[in-house]
């Protein structure tokens, strides 16, 4: 996540950025910014939360909310590392490619993040 943000973070800064991106991709580079922002401070936050809030008796109001900060990180995280997909296919390869591509990790994502646990926990194989 910290390597993709450090990318997103650099590739404006390259000369052929505004001539690949142009205004057909800013707006998708931009919403992939911003998830990549969102998930980290999400995904980071459970930490500093236990630190300040250790031994302080608040364990399950912790557990829950780092769960929920958690799933909601995956979620934009998700969405992140599709956007930035979609970005560098766009430029490379043309965007039906990116499309389809983009769409084959999504159902990737969705299998293993989400349909592959449920089942697991609606049988209980924990």
């Amino acid at each position: 996540m910290q390597i993709l943000f450090a990318f997103l973070l650099t590739i404006p800064f390259q000369q052929r950025f505004a001539e690949a991106v142009g205004t057909n991709l800013r707006w998708e580079y931009i919403g992939t910014l911003v998830a990549t922002v969102v998930s980290s401070g999400l995904l980071i936050a459970p930490v500093s939360q236990h630190r300040i809030l250790f031994r302080q008796g608040r364990k399950p109001h912790l557990v829950t909310i780092s769960d929920r900060m958690a799933e909601w990180g995956l979620l934009f995280l998700a969405l992140a590392i599709l956007g930035a997909v979609y970005l560098v296919l766009s430029v490379v390869s043309g965007q039906a490619t990116a499309v389809v591509v983009v769409a084959a990790v999504a159902v990737l994502f969705l299998i293993t993040w989400v349909i592959v646990p449920l089942r697991l926990r609606a049988r209980g194989d924990l």
